[in-house]
């Protein structure tokens, strides 16, 4: 078994991850963190400078992330010479998980779900998230990450929804388990105050335009599109809606 990472900096332990595009594996140094283990004495990391690393274990780490959510990490390496933990981009790809770096804040997603996030500290990025060493729960890891990947997809459904669907074995190969605290699911049941009626005033058709423009999304359309504009008629109340490829084709399109 052989593996091979561009550099890591050797100056102390660390308790964070970084998200590496030249770790081949993910990698980390900490036995105490690993909820599954195999014991291994074969392989290498090879280093930037040519020194090589014994891999003495392989297994799986628990991290919750950002939004609370936890993730399981598999086939994660342990290795005790490096001074970082890493999550390699390139297996997050090979996994089908897609990476966008803007701003200083690199998003990893699957599909359309935001599933890692992390921030440039110096020329690095940081995970906003931690490992999980006190987790304890009585069904398997795999129960808890689909029912709250099911949460998700119906747009943050209660559990009480949840446990019905369940009871009515409409959700496939998928045990009810508790969720943790989810932020999106409250902050969409926030009320807002209600806008006062509005006044039309315009007396024929396109006499008054209301019009939005909204984007760049993350991810593009199959068209390549990452912005749209609409337009609103206030006669009519008649709507067109045009998907864009830049932003600045708005006045074109109008």
């Amino acid at each position: 078994m052989s593996d091979e990472v561009l550099s890591v900096d050797l100056s102390s332990h660390d308790q964070h991850w970084l998200l590496d595009s030249g770790a081949s594996n993910h990698m980390c140094i900490h036995r105490e963190w690993f909820k599954t283990y195999k014991p291994i004495n074969d392989g290498v990391v090879y280093m930037g400078n040519d020194v090589t690393c014994n891999i003495v274990g392989i297994g799986s780490i628990q991290l919750k992330m950002f939004d609370g959510t936890n993730k399981i990490l598999t086939d994660v390496i342990h290795v005790l010479e490096l001074r970082k933990n890493l999550i390699s981009l390139g297996v997050l790809d090979t996994n089908g998980y897609k990476t966008f770096i803007q701003g200083g804040v690199m998003k990893v997603y699957k599909g359309i779900l935001l599933v890692m996030k992390a921030k440039k500290v110096g020329n690095l990025f940081q995970l906003e998230g931690r490992t999980e060493l006190d987790h304890v729960s009585t069904v398997s890891e795999n129960d808890s990450n689909s029912i709250r990947l099911w949460h998700q997809r119906l747009g943050h459904m209660s559990e009480r929804g949840l446990k019905i669907l369940c009871d009515h074995k409409l959700l496939p190969n998928v045990n009810f388990v508790k969720l943790d605290v989810c932020k999106h699911y409250l902050f969409g049941k926030q009320s807002k105050q209600k806008f006062k009626t509005g006044k039309h005033t315009s007396k024929g058709i396109l006499d008054y335009i209301h019009s939005d423009v909204w984007g760049p999304s993350p991810i593009t359309s199959y068209g390549r599109s990452s912005y749209f504009v609409s337009f609103i008629d206030d006669f009519s109340r008649k709507v067109w809606f045009y998907m864009l490829n830049k932003k600045s084709d708005v006045f074109a399109v109008f």
